[in-house]
């Protein structure tokens, strides 16, 4: 038997998991609270039952898609069993891979949002420097493994590789298809950068 407690999470599971769809699909200023109350088959009240506007739920979207990503790449780079070149191979095809998978969480974050979204727009903002943040360490770590930290700055280097991987996604969802393999991306972007 299903409690009230139970009810409510799988409610809003729901909830985030229709909103990020369409979020995806029309962009934050295309949705309403009332085209996601609709598309659950739900009242609006119903919805504000359980969150209290769109700009919440968007924010609750990327948290969690966050937190996730997090603890997949954790997994790879704290994985001390691993040399440093596996490690970091395998933290640029976690990335890869989770956001291939999460097609629709980056679409939703490419949409124009308007001058009134400033929290989304910091929020966002401050997801990438999470990011960033959490990548330098193994990116440090490989530059020194491959002699090359006296040459390039490693922020600077995570800053690189991010927006290299982030073109290469986004021309994966543009053309609707994985058209490379992601273990031949990262053996380029090896042979790009190091």
């Amino acid at each position: 038997m299903i409690n009230a407690k139970e009810s409510t999470m799988s409610t809003k599971v729901l909830i985030l998991e229709t909103a990020e769809h369409l979020f995806a699909e029309f962009g934050y200023l295309g949705v309403s609270m009332q085209d996601i109350a609709s598309a659950l088959g739900i009242t609006k009240s119903a919805l504000y039952y359980h969150f209290d506007s769109k700009e919440k739920i968007y924010l609750k979207v990327l948290d969690d898609a966050f937190l996730e990503f997090s603890e997949e790449i954790q997994k790879v780079t704290l994985d001390k069993k691993l040399s440093i070149e596996k490690r970091f191979h395998k933290t640029v095809l976690a990335y890869i891979d989770f956001c291939l998978e999460k097609r629709d969480l980056v679409k939703l974050t490419m949409h124009k949002l308007s001058n009134d979204n400033d929290g989304i727009v910091k929020s966002i903002a401050k997801i990438k420097i999470n990011i960033i943040n959490q990548l330098e360490p193994i990116v440090e770590e490989y530059l020194v493994y491959k002699k090359r930290s006296i040459l390039i700055n490693g922020k600077i280097a995570t800053y690189f590789l991010v927006g290299i991987l982030n073109a290469f996604i986004l021309g994966e969802i543009v053309d609707g298809g994985k058209v490379w393999k992601t273990k031949d991306i990262v053996r380029q972007i090896e042979k790009l950068f190091f």
